[in-house]
């Protein structure tokens, strides 16, 4: 019992440089917040009853955008359009590669499957081809600047894309409240069955979301589209029409200095009204005061896979 007794009143081990100082050491609010601090001895952490520990994943990336193999650039008479050259005339579009802009069948240098759309009454082609003219010119030849194909798809939805010709452009000035651009338009008139007086829709251009609002911009290729409604398949409909009314320049650059001009090098240049008449879902196009020269027959498109 001594040597118990002695052994308990012993002086206690001096504490080292790493250990803690006890609480009773530390000022009385010091204490109070290091004993709180203190984590408990065996004591696992655990969520509130009903929810559970989830790992923070960051979301997967955008798919790149598809790409269209058609190039306004090379589409032309010349192996390169001159104002792709120097890259200094750039378009939204990226010169009508970008899919989710110019929207085109896989015949005409796209991705939207042939066999999804709908084939044109007394004709072996799915794709209405118009030529796009000079609204305004007195000329006895007519300058074509484009052309607008109209095409509809099993869903019930009607596209009708404006590609332009090497050297035009269209020219967009797109609202800066509403972000859609009035001078570049599709007129839309259909009527499902023939009864009662037709629907008429103006379909406007409507940049996509890095044009930036409000913002003048220039394109080789777009595509509008309208979903029918109450149409789905290819069911003949009593009325369909369409008629695009674009605005257009012919931009020049230059491979040694940083400019993209409309109407030539040192010249304003100016904006002309392109027309594509009006296009009937049987492949008549009507309306247009000096039409072009007729274009010699499409190819058929070619059988699904």
């Amino acid at each position: 019992m001594i040597g118990r007794s002695a052994r308990k009143s012993s002086s206690p081990t001096p504490m080292s440089s790493s250990s803690k100082p006890s609480s009773a050491a530390l000022p009385d609010g010091a204490a109070a917040a290091a004993v709180e601090r203190r984590p408990k001895r065996g004591v696992a952490l655990s969520a509130p009853r009903g929810s559970r520990f989830v790992r923070s994943i960051p979301p997967p990336s955008p798919p790149p955008p598809t790409r269209n193999t058609y190039s306004y650039c090379s589409a032309g008479v010349a192996s390169t359009c001159q104002n792709c050259i120097g890259g200094t005339c750039t378009t939204v579009d990226g010169h009508g590669s970008l899919d989710e802009v110019c929207t085109l069948p896989v015949s005409e240098g796209g991705n939207l499957d042939d066999s999804s759309l709908c084939p044109v009454a007394g004709q072996d082609s799915r794709i209405i081809s118009a030529p796009i003219v000079d609204a305004a010119s007195t000329s006895d030849i007519t300058p074509v600047v484009g052309h607008a194909l109209m095409y509809r798809d099993t869903s019930g939805r009607v596209h009708v894309t404006v590609r332009m010709a090497c050297p035009y452009l269209l020219w967009s000035s797109p609202s800066a409240s509403t972000g859609a651009d009035a001078t570049n338009t599709v007129t839309l008139t259909y009527n499902v069955d023939g009864g009662g007086s037709p629907t008429v829709v103006v379909l406007r251009l409507m940049p996509p979301p890095w044009a930036g609002a409000g913002t003048p911009s220039n394109y080789a290729c777009y595509t509008f589209s309208y979903d029918l409604p109450g149409v789905s398949g290819c069911e003949q409909m009593g009325t369909l029409l369409t008629r695009a009314s674009v605005r257009y320049a012919a931009f020049y650059s230059n491979r040694n200095a940083d400019y993209c001009v409309p109407g030539g090098e040192g010249d304003d240049g100016g904006v002309s009204d392109g027309d594509s008449g009006t296009i009937d879902q049987d492949g008549a196009v009507t309306g247009l005061s000096r039409p072009p020269p007729s274009p010699p027959p499409r190819p058929p498109a070619p059988p699904p896979p």
